[in-house]
């Protein structure tokens, strides 16, 4: 039964049973999709022996919750040029990362315009996956073996090298990595680099803003900041006087997509949507979208393990 409208309100229009047909349609078509994965996922057999010691049901997984919500959730530092950057103009978010966190959505019927990004501080990233805050993570996490113990990572996807970053007039002063000692170098508290910065005897100056860190080595209130080489360009561009040191590469680091642990399913899922990004060549296309302007050299992308 239809109600009348009170006047001068206006009735609203009352859409066609062949339109009402057509936006459920709309609507169930992304459900289906993920419904696909879900089952798809279950008939895989296990990864790993990790992952025959605890399985993941698909029902309650983050697949479900994918399927159930519309939307992917997605958690990030938003302050990285060329990898994931909150554009203050446009209010989108761009980036190597964000588009790598879009493709995986489209392999889930999901348009990028269901992809939610939240700002995550680095310090509580394994947390806010844990507790279901958010469904992935991305934005340079590293593959580490002390993160795997608290999530998955799905990956390598992009392999970086760590760089010491100084003022141009600084830059030959720096030769090896024990030239850091009792210099005041800053990077993220959780940073992989952490570990390099105390083993040469450096003084560690934690920044939880990475942009912050790189404006202190610009006005040098800081003697360097550490950080790998994707994760820098935008900086390098942004200011003339921040280079790398003469110090080599002093590790390459594997970029993984953070999943909450034991979530079998979607992790089979997102190292399967991982290789269809390589392969089917869209990784190369991002890559020259967002890392070619930065003048960053051709590279080929890594393997892509089954192992979370």
């Amino acid at each position: 039964m239809t109600l009348p409208c009170a006047e001068p309100r206006p009735c609203p229009r009352q859409p066609e049973a062949s339109e009402e047909s057509e936006m459920s349609f709309q609507m169930n078509t992304s459900a289906s999709t993920i419904a696909r994965v879900i089952l798809a996922a279950s008939l895989v057999g296990p990864l790993s022996t990790h992952a025959q010691d605890k399985p993941s049901a698909p029902g309650g997984g983050t697949l479900e919750r994918i399927q159930k919500r519309g939307s992917l959730v997605v958690g990030a530092r938003l302050d990285l040029p060329g990898v994931v950057q909150l554009n203050p103009l446009t209010n989108a978010v761009e980036g190597f990362d964000a588009d790598i966190a879009r493709a995986l959505a489209a392999r889930l019927g999901l348009s990028a315009a269901k992809v939610r990004f939240t700002e995550v501080p680095s310090a509580s990233r394994e947390t806010a996956l844990n507790q279901g805050l958010v469904d992935i993570l991305i934005g340079a996490y590293v593959i580490t073996p002390k993160r795997r113990a608290l999530v998955g990572q799905a990956g390598p996807y992009v392999d970086a090298r760590a760089y010491l970053y100084v003022r141009s007039e600084n830059r030959q002063r720096y030769k090896r990595p024990e030239d850091i000692k009792g210099k005041r170098i800053c990077t993220t508290p959780t940073g992989t680099s952490v570990p390099v910065i105390q083993q040469n005897e450096g003084i560690f100056i934690p920044f939880e803003d990475v942009s912050a860190c790189t404006q202190q080595v610009v006005n040098g209130t800081v003697d360097g900041k550490m950080g790998n080489d994707l994760n820098n360009l935008g900086f390098v561009k942004q200011y003339p006087d921040l280079v790398a040191a003469d110090v080599p590469a002093m590790r390459t680091e594997g970029w993984g997509i953070g999943l909450k642990k034991d979530d079998i399913a979607f992790c089979r899922f997102t190292s399967g949507a991982l290789k269809e990004v390589v392969s089917s060549g869209e990784w190369q296309r991002l890559w020259d979208k967002h890392f070619a302007p930065l003048g960053v050299a051709p590279q080929k992308p890594p393997v892509v393990g089954d192992e979370c």
